[in-house]
Order: C-alpha cells, then structure tokens, then sequence
C-alpha cells in the first residue's frame, strides 16, 4: 500500500505543478540575421623568355555560374536568397610563386593592375617585390582603391543581374607588369610560374528561429 500511496502523490504533484506553469515550454520566434559567405578564384600566369625582356602578362578571371567561383551555388549552400544579399565586396587579392625559376636568386619586382567589362585598367597592388627561384605560399599585400573598385563594380552588376533572375557571368582582366633581377643576359631565360587569387565575401540575411 506504501508504495500505491507514493506513486498517487507523484502523479497528483506532477499535476499540480503542471498546472502551476512550473514545466516551461520555450516559445520559439524566427529572427533574421546576416550570414557571411566566401568563396576565391585563381588565375595563373607563367613567364617565359629572355631575362632582359620586361615582364607583361594577362590572364581573365571569370565569376558566376559554372566558374570556379559560382556565386549562385554559393548563397545556394548557404541557404541565402540572393534577393536578400546586402553586400558584395573583395576581401583580398594575393599572390604566389607557383613554380620556381632555375635560378634561385632571381627576383621580380613588378605591379598588378586590373580592368573590368568596361572602363580603364586601374592600379590594384603596386611595387611588389618576390623572389621567384621558389616556390611560395600566398601572401597578401596592400590593395589601391581604384583597382578594388573594378572588382566591385563587376560584383555589383553581377549581383544586379543575380536578383533580376538572370545567371550572369562576369570577368576581370589581371596584368603583371614588372622587371626581373637579374636581367642583363638576353642568353639567359626565365621560367617561372605565378598566381594571383581573388577572394570575395557576400552578406545575406537570413531567417532562423530561435527560442524567445
């Protein structure tokens, strides 16, 4: 009978409390917040020639669907629409020696400049200097607002037309312009491969729900 009468006063003070409001259940509200999203892209250059000869090399940059950095895929992943993008930008621009010259102390001092679908070729990193008788990690360096401007306005558009329900593809033309050291010995050639790598964040808002 002890135990009958415990297991009745259980349940009798489950009830009470119950209908006391001591067992909370959490209310549950959707908030919108911002989810940041990034994603980068590479375009590799290989120089070759006599070591006299000046450097001037180019090579396009594409982004968009079915490049490979596809925006739409990427707000895709992370559940963005991209109606609900509030902000495209570049975040960085790096370069790297991706295959090293035959001679080790050999040197390159040089400048990246970038030109978007339309508009001038702009100054994008300035007076660098990298020796290219290694192979290298990537490394940052200081960015001029003209050449980010570029990028910008080429992500801006393909923003516009991302919202517009279109699947835009847009490209950015990178140079390198520089010098080697040594370079007296037109004998003498160079052969060295390179890489600039853009990077791009995205912000978008997004619904969540969240206990109150």
């Amino acid at each position: 009978m002890r135990s009958s009468s415990s297991g009745l006063m259980a349940i009798v003070l489950a009830a009470s409390l119950f209908g006391a409001g001591c067992i909370l259940i959490p209310e549950v509200k959707d908030r919108i917040v911002e989810l940041a999203v990034s994603g980068s892209t590479s375009a590799t250059f290989h120089a070759s020639g006599p070591e006299t000869d000046p450097l001037n090399e180019v090579q396009v940059v594409s982004i968009g669907e079915g490049t490979d950095l596809d925006v739409k895929k990427l707000l895709e992943d992370a559940g963005i629409d991209a109606s609900d993008v509030v902000d495209v930008k570049v975040t960085s621009v790096e370069y790297a020696i991706t295959a090293a010259d035959p001679l080790a102390g050999r040197t390159v001092q040089g400048n990246l400049s970038v030109q978007g679908p339309s508009g001038p070729e702009q100054p994008l990193i300035a007076g660098f200097t990298i020796g290219v008788g290694a192979v290298t990690p990537y490394r940052g360096a200081a960015l001029k607002s003209a050449g980010v401007g570029v990028i910008n306005q080429a992500l801006a558009s393909m923003l516009s037309q991302l919202k517009a329900g279109g699947t835009p593809t847009e490209s950015v033309t990178f140079r390198v312009t520089g010098a080697n050291t040594p370079n007296n010995d037109p004998n003498v050639q160079i052969a060295f491969g390179y890489a600039v790598k853009l990077t791009l964040s995205m912000v978008g808002t997004v619904k969540v729900s969240v206990p109150n």
